[in-house]
């Protein structure tokens, strides 16, 4: 009986350890890519300035999607890990979706419409790229931890 709860509460564990780092993998994946792009682009810029602003961007306009992310992949799709396309698809287009809701809620916000521009469009796709590394790298995590 003591080993079962102990497999429990081990179990139970890592699931809250992965839904934690579901939350923050994608906001710390999209300001380092968004962090990296930028300085490539103005290199007389400091790094940890840029990548601190771009973490609180992330955190602002993302949280609630990561939260969101981490719980859909953490409580559904994580649980049969045996496709692994599947399980980074999803996360690619969770990705996706999450930088279209950033950008049209941050639109609403300044013009007050929900138009999109052509830039707006290489946010989305930063979504679906740090979805893709967020999904991997929860994959690695929770096949380490289980």
């Amino acid at each position: 009986m003591a080993v079962k709860l102990m497999i429990f509460v081990k179990n139970v564990l890592c699931i809250m350890l992965c839904i934690v780092l579901g939350f923050f993998i994608p906001l710390i994946v999209s300001a380092l890519v968004s962090s990296i792009y930028f300085l490539l682009q103005h290199p007389d810029n400091s790094y940890a300035e840029i990548f601190s602003l771009f973490l609180l961007w992330a955190v602002l306009f993302s949280g609630v999607q990561s939260i969101i992310y981490s719980f859909i992949m953490n409580l559904t799709i994580l649980l049969n890990p045996k496709k692994t396309k599947n399980i980074i698809l999803t996360s690619s287009i969770l990705g996706g979706l999450s930088g279209l809701v950033g950008i049209l809620v941050l639109n609403l916000i300044i013009d007050r419409t929900f138009h999109l521009d052509l830039e707006d469009f290489y946010i989305i796709l930063l979504g679906f790229v740090v979805g893709v590394i967020s999904g991997y790298l929860l994959l690695k995590i929770r096949s380490f931890l289980f």
